[in-house]
């Protein structure tokens, strides 16, 4: 419960600093697109490049440690914008900076915790501690960015950022307060902290990865998916904008009833994997996505059927998040020892980093190239053709598999 709470606190406070950082940039330094750009790109390359090694990190120290210190770091990154404000010396390079050590820090906390649940919480509990955080995230997307608006009018985004620096602590003090029965406490020990075999540790992760067909099949499938999807993130905010002339209140509304259906769709996720079985739930909630980015390339006719047609979407989006976000997160963690977990999960993630990095100018180049239109079109496509990577007997009926990857 207090690793959950401390969870949902700070989901929240990343969603309101998701958006008051940008502002801060807009507002208080009045950057350029290409200067705001620049920070976007340079903030995520740390995390890109701390990604084949992090797995290796997790399995070779104390997980909980690490996540404290790293919701400790987040929180005094944040803490350096308004004290720079009020010291008149915030600048462009301090906002890269920030956003690359959250970057480094996020992806480090992001993969303990996944590797740290099935410590502190029985295998058949998992998904139902999975849908939990899920729902906890659709809330805080809901929630986050209108108090973020409000907040930002009031304060200025320097202050507003104070939320996501104190859901920081919030959730340090929580896992500090976590306490263990003596089976689960020797199960989260530090695996070592001797640098020799770091580079074999993180080859094996690897290794364990690709020769496992579930495994790779679900993080091809998903990196493939990822890659796409952003591709019409890129441009999907300039189609409805400037092609559909939709007004910035409609598509606020549009996003806050998709995270109520996602709220939803998640403490349902659940119940469905323990009905369904992991590898259906995910399974299903990669064809919801894929049908969302279809609907998606096809909004088009009056304000209230693009509505519509977008609301819709989005819900879809929604439904297939948390559906595949409870059953791959449950997958990983059940399907792969503890020893290696990190590793093994770290090295799921990687060629999906890579992807999206390189998708935001791949979609504006396309954007800018073949129309918008065309741009959502081609995403959707490639959607579609990520799924075909995914849907082996294997991963439809892993719940009969009680492969342990990396199990000694």
């Amino acid at each position: 419960m207090l690793v959950w709470l401390g969870q949902s606190a700070s989901m929240f406070g990343s969603t309101v600093s998701f958006i008051a950082l940008p502002l801060i940039g807009v507002l208080l330094l009045e950057l350029s697109a290409f200067e705001m750009g620049l920070v976007a790109t340079a903030s995520t390359v740390p995390g890109v490049l701390l990604s084949p090694f992090s797995g290796t990190i997790v399995d070779r120290v104390d997980r909980r440690r690490l996540m404290i210190g790293a919701d400790l770091g987040r929180a005094l990154l944040i803490v350096s914008i308004p004290l720079a404000t009020l010291f008149g010396v915030l600048s462009m390079a301090q906002l890269i900076v920030v956003g690359g050590g959250l970057a480094v820090l996020t992806r480090l906390f992001n993969l303990a915790h996944m590797t740290f649940l099935p410590s502190v919480v029985e295998e058949e509990s998992l998904a139902d501690g999975n849908s939990k955080l899920e729902a906890s995230q659709s809330v805080a997307d809901v929630s986050g960015p209108g108090a973020a608006g409000l907040l930002v009018t009031a304060v200025g985004p320097a202050v507003t950022v104070l939320v996501d620096a104190g859901s920081y602590v919030v959730s340090a003090v929580s896992l500090a307060r976590v306490r263990f029965s003596s089976a689960a406490s020797a199960a989260v020990k530090p695996r070592g902290r001797s640098l020799k075999g770091f580079w074999r540790d993180t080859v094996t992760g690897f290794r364990l990865m690709w020769t496992d067909e579930v495994l790779r099949s679900i993080s091809v499938s998903y990196a493939s998916l990822a890659l796409f999807a952003q591709i019409q993130m890129v441009v999907y905010m300039l189609f409805l904008v400037r092609n559909l002339h939709f007004p910035p209140i409609v598509i606020g509304l549009v996003f806050a009833l998709s995270g109520v259906v996602g709220f939803g769709a998640a403490l349902l996720g659940g119940r469905l994997a323990g009905t369904l079985g992991v590898g259906r739930l995910l399974v299903l909630g990669q064809g919801a996505m894929v049908a969302g980015g279809v609907l998606l390339a096809s909004v088009a006719g009056s304000t209230v059927q693009a509505a519509g047609t977008m609301l819709v979407a989005e819900a879809f989006f929604a439904i297939g998040m948390s559906f595949w976000g409870v059953g791959s997160r449950t997958l990983f963690q059940i399907r792969t020892a503890d020893e290696v977990r990190g590793r093994v999960i770290g090295a799921s993630g990687v060629l999906t980093g890579v992807l999206v990095a390189c998708s935001g100018l791949l979609g504006g180049a396309l954007g800018s190239a073949f129309g918008l239109r065309t741009a959502l079109v081609i995403g959707a496509v490639g959607m579609l053709l990520s799924l075909a990577l995914v849907l082996r007997r294997r991963v439809w009926m892993v719940h009969l598999d009680k492969t342990k990857v990396g199990q000694a």
